[in-house]
């Protein structure tokens, strides 16, 4: 057998494995898709279906007497939208945001809320956006024990990759 004829077999196989029912009886694992981002060097992931859109280059004014993680409001096709930059939130980067890419977020049941005008929305600051990802649910591990702290209950866990799972839907409502 040819190297060639070796690779497509093993290819073929690992097919045949992917396709496959789980051991358990469970059928497919269950994927949703993310949003990556990059913050202060490590790597975020925020459920796609709180993505409204991604912007880069809106100015954010500064709202005096604000929170510190408030990095202030932004005019986005004429709605005011305030911005978080969660660097600052988590602890992760003491310093103001500027010129970074910002992803804007929307509440649970946008759609519904949308008929009623109350689309509760919020832009958050990220380094870079690197793109969508697939991932099942059954690799996201709970948030390891040095992740407890005050702002803990937005983070929904971390993939043996070290990507940190953000909960959108906790940090819109509170």
């Amino acid at each position: 057998m040819t190297e060639i004829e070796e690779n497509r077999e093993t290819l073929k196989k690992r097919a045949e494995a992917m396709a496959a029912p789980a051991e358990n009886g469970t059928g497919p694992e269950k994927h949703t898709e993310f949003l990556e981002f990059l913050l202060a060097g490590e790597h975020y992931a925020v459920e796609l279906a709180f993505v409204r859109e991604v912007c880069a280059g809106k100015q954010i004014t500064r709202i005096p007497g604000a929170p510190p993680f408030l990095a202030g409001v932004a005019n986005i096709r004429g709605r005011i939208l305030p911005v978080a930059d969660l660097a600052v939130f988590f602890g992760i980067r003491a310093e103001e945001a500027d010129r970074r890419t910002m992803v804007i977020l929307r509440g649970r049941g946008a759609a519904e809320q949308a008929a009623a005008g109350e689309v509760q929305e919020l832009g958050i600051l990220a380094d870079a956006v690197l793109g969508v990802r697939s991932l099942s649910l059954a690799v996201i591990q709970p948030p390891p024990p040095g992740f407890a702290g005050i702002h803990a209950q937005y983070l929904g866990g971390i993939t043996p990759r070290g990507l940190i799972i953000f909960r959108a839907d906790r940090f819109i409502e509170a």
